[in-house]
């Protein structure tokens, strides 16, 4: 089974503001899905994105890349 995370957990593992994270998540550029009030993501895709592959949008064609760094 895959982890599933929420925002606050994403914006401190990627070391970003959770407004961020919301914010990218509203713009379809950071998949995630909404579970009843709240935002939560699955880490395989996240860190797909994170390592630089190329996750497709389900209303757009553009894709967002993470960049890495070498905290993890």
């Amino acid at each position: 089974m895959e982890d599933i995370v929420t925002a606050e957990e994403l914006a401190n593992y990627l070391r970003i503001k959770k407004s961020t994270i919301y914010l990218l998540a509203q713009q379809g550029k950071l998949p995630g899905f909404k579970f009843g009030k709240s935002w939560r993501f699955k880490m395989g895709e996240i860190l797909m994105l994170w390592q630089g592959g190329k996750m497709e949008e389900r209303t757009a064609t553009t894709s967002v890349r993470i960049p890495e760094h070498s905290g993890h």
